[in-house]
């Protein structure tokens, strides 16, 4: 075992020549039935450096658990993803040639073809996928591609591909159209949340200013002169936005949650509690009209006790009753007689006109 133990070389945590070291190390002592745990143990430590040996062992302190051990050695070294990644970034100790001398082409042939055969021997049926992906992969910010790493890569097993990656940056981009436009702009250095700083308590707005104007007053800095509507991104304010207000009640209640809006103005720079606008909603509720949700009320028969006799102050007993429309006015129409002669007939014997109402007389 010892001379066999020899040929292993000390792991440094290069995931690349895992797939060496443990081959070498089963051949010398994971695989040898007549040695006890114990001396296994003592023999992997050995071939560990220091930093591998402290990320690993800081648990086990004797050869007890030490399947338990190699087991999570191995499987921290043999995921896809991470080797694939470490492979393709091993291109980096490929020397750049500045000039023709034998000792820089003959490092420059020996690191490219090492890095190549590398490449050639990872463990995926389309090597030319994943380069793509790596490809656009590097030039996605670190935010971006540590949630992408978070999110999407829960199983370092698999190899992406570029469609996957472009699907997680479409997602990216809906998401980022349905927030503010000053907001969006900066979500790859920081949050959202984080990027607001608390306000201070608000002033009043002039009393000179209309109310529509509530929506640009700004506590901590000056409004932009260009306006962009946070749904459409054309030059209005949201609560002129036509297409916004076309959405359903449900829906434009929740966009406005997404951009963070005061749901009483609709100004992104000041949150509900702190709105200085005086206007309300009809119903005299802190939100505006396009937010209120019409509930239905039903409606409620009256009792028939509200309509037994009441007693009034002298003693005299009523009964409520509903005030009846005046009636309509009565008109007399005309008719000749039969012994008024022809006269009666002409249009011309009265110039009394049609609409007026006849009265009697005496």
């Amino acid at each position: 075992m010892n001379e066999l133990l020899t040929t292993v070389p000390v792991f440094n945590g290069d995931i690349t020549r895992f797939a060496e070291f443990r081959r070498l190390f089963d051949r010398a002592v994971h695989n040898l039935d007549n040695v006890p745990d114990e001396i296994k143990y003592e023999k992997l430590l050995s071939k560990l450096s220091p930093e591998t040996r402290s990320s690993f062992v800081a648990s086990v302190q004797d050869g007890s658990n030490y399947h338990q051990l190699y087991d999570a050695l191995c499987a921290e070294n043999t995921a896809k993803y991470r080797l694939a990644r470490s492979a393709f970034a091993k291109r980096s100790q490929i020397p750049k040639l500045s000039g023709q001398s034998v000792q820089e082409l003959d490092r420059f042939v020996n690191e490219a073809r090492l890095w190549a055969n590398m490449m050639s021997d990872l463990p995926t049926e389309n090597l030319a996928e994943f380069l793509l992906f790596e490809a656009l992969f590097h030039r996605l910010s670190p935010d971006l591609r540590e949630k992408f790493n978070r999110d999407e890569m829960e199983s370092a097993d698999g190899i992406p591909s570029h469609n996957q990656l472009l699907a997680f940056v479409e997602k990216e981009l809906k998401i980022a159209r349905m927030l503010p436009a000053d907001s969006s702009t900066s979500r790859g250095s920081r949050s959202i949340s984080s990027s607001r700083t608390p306000l201070a308590k608000p002033r009043s707005p002039s009393p000179y200013k209309s109310a529509g104007c509530v929506s640009n007053f700004s506590f901590a800095r000056p409004a932009p002169n260009k306006i962009t509507c946070h749904y459409c991104h054309q030059n209005h304010c949201l609560f002129k936005c036509q297409a916004f207000r076309a959405l359903s009640v449900q829906e434009r209640n929740r966009l406005v949650d997404v951009f963070r809006a005061c749901r009483n103005c609709f100004s992104p720079l000041h949150s509900t509690a702190v709105c200085p606008s005086d206007r309300r909603c009809h119903c005299q509720e802190k939100h505006h009209p396009w937010l209120h949700i019409n509930a239905v009320q039903p409606v409620n028969e009256p009792e028939p006790s509200a309509f037994k006799p009441q007693m009034g102050s002298t003693g005299c007993s009523y009964v409520p009753c509903m005030r009846s429309p005046p009636p309509p006015p009565r008109f007399i129409t005309r008719h000749p007689m039969a012994d008024s002669g022809p006269e009666a007939m002409s249009p011309e014997a009265d110039d009394t006109p049609a609409s007026e109402p006849w009265h009697l007389s005496s």
